[in-house]
């Protein structure tokens, strides 16, 4: 729905057009009834010799077309970017797409992401360094909403109602909320319509990686097999599951899968940052790895 780059068709100064180039003519534009002021910056050399967009922090903003996400199910952004002025006093809205701001941080030093949601989603505070360049992702659909940072999972949650903003904005929330628009620069923007698939995902992190230097987006690392895997029956078609947990720095993800009489190896659930798991609906002989 919308591919905006800083280097592509953006002359350097106030953004009073930032061109849209998936080809669907969704410029985001300056807000025809605000001073020239309140128009972000285009600078060079920001990130890797390419240019950044600077939203100062205060009121700078650009209007999105209203028809951006009409009529969609479901939805994914991505971001590169930077904040600045950290610690953040004030939430700093980095735009609204869904029912509520996108907090890029919250006051507290979290990130409460509203983007393709009914209600905010409040994640703790990211163990990344929001000073840096960084890869924001974040995907909604009826029932699952996900954001990550550089591919690792900052929060995910099994409840959605999805909901798009009528009147959508980049880096600034509107009204008289001065003091609370984004602080800091962003390089590139992409929006679907859908949840990607995991290729698409891993393929836009390449590419991303490639043109900004930034961690790489994938944040996929295969470790070790967690250790001290116990069963237990629950009932007569369920089981529950623990393992030993693994720690790191980031989020980790582990995979079950699952073998019935008969059948290959399958995925059956995807455990972030937990060692516990209860299986439903079985049949007799089901093995696990």
């Amino acid at each position: 729905r919308l591919w905006l780059k800083a280097d592509a068709g953006l002359p350097l100064g106030r953004v009073n057009r930032w061109p849209d180039v998936s080809g669907r003519g969704q410029d985001a534009l300056a807000n025809v009834n605000a001073p020239t002021s309140r128009s972000p910056v285009a600078e060079a050399g920001a990130v890797r010799g390419r240019p950044a967009v600077r939203f100062d922090g205060y009121d700078d903003f650009l209007d999105l077309p209203s028809a951006l996400m009409a009529g969609a199910k479901a939805g994914e952004a991505w971001v590169v970017l930077r904040a600045a002025g950290l610690p953040a006093s004030e939430n700093r809205t980095l735009w609204r797409l869904g029912g509520a701001d996108t907090h890029y941080p919250a006051s507290d030093g979290s990130i409460a992401d509203g983007f393709g949601s009914a209600t905010p989603w409040l994640g703790a505070a990211p163990r990344e360094d929001l000073g840096a360049w960084q890869v924001y992702q974040v995907s909604a659909e009826a029932g699952r909403w996900t954001s990550r940072i550089n591919g690792r999972v900052g929060w995910t949650s099994a409840e959605n109602t999805v909901t798009f903003s009528p009147a959508p904005t980049l880096g600034y929330a509107g009204g008289l909320n001065f003091g609370r628009s984004f602080n800091g620069q962003v390089a590139e923007i992409l929006v679907f319509d859908r949840s990607l698939s995991e290729p698409e995902r891993a393929a836009i992190a390449r590419y991303l990686q490639a043109r900004f230097g930034v961690a790489d987006a994938s944040g996929a690392q295969r470790l070790a097999v967690p250790g001290g895997l116990k069963i237990r029956p629950v009932g007569s078609t369920q089981v529950a599951m623990d393992w030993d947990a693994q720690v790191g720095p980031w989020a980790i993800t582990t995979e079950i899968q699952r073998q019935e009489t008969g059948r290959d190896f399958a995925p059956v659930a995807s455990v972030c940052d937990g060692a516990t798991w209860l299986d439903r609906g079985l049949t007799p002989g089901a093995t696990y790895r």
